[in-house]
């Protein structure tokens, strides 16, 4: 739970009149977010605002603007230690009636998401939606080692023959 984000705001209604909210979520704060985690260090400073807009059809609807940005750690994929991963989220979203509108409008839209205008539009759920579609997928160092349990020393496929023929003589 984030203690600067209402529970649920009717979004037709804060996007209209211009409403703002904006805070910082610790790491934890996000529950989601959380379970795919290195560690609960990281803050995300975050910020949502309103707008009447028009779209690119000329109709007139809400609008929503979502920034974030901070660093998490994640898990690296090779090594299973630490990895800080920056985020870095701008996103657009129009509001539509119903679902079906949405889904159909969204197939359209490539520079902005549209989402369903619920008068119980949790904007703690779309943050932590956006900071999941961030993390990244196979985050990994540019460089590092597998970790020393999980290391085998290699042999050339030469060096075993090698061995082989030694045993036969």
């Amino acid at each position: 739970m984030i203690p600067t984000i209402p529970p649920s705001i009717d979004a037709e209604s804060f996007a209209r009149t211009r409403q703002k909210f904006s805070g910082e979520a610790n790491a934890f704060q996000l529950e989601r977010v959380a379970a795919e985690l290195f560690s609960m260090e990281g803050v995300l400073v975050w910020s949502v605002d309103g707008e009447p807009w028009t779209d690119p059809r000329g109709r007139d609807r809400p609008h929503l603007h979502l920034r974030a940005s901070g660093q998490l750690v994640v898990t690296c994929a090779r090594c299973l230690g630490p990895l800080k991963q920056a985020i870095a989220i701008d996103r657009w979203a129009a509001l539509a009636p119903d679902e079906s509108s949405a889904e159909d409008e969204d197939l359209e839209a490539e520079t902005y998401d549209v989402l369903v205008a619920s008068s119980h539009f949790s904007l703690a759920q779309w943050l932590e939606d956006e900071v999941l579609l961030e993390l990244l997928r196979e985050p990994r160092h540019a460089e590092c080692d597998l970790p020393a349990h999980l290391q085998v020393e290699r042999s050339s496929a030469f060096a075993a023959l090698e061995s082989l023929r030694k045993r036969e003589s």
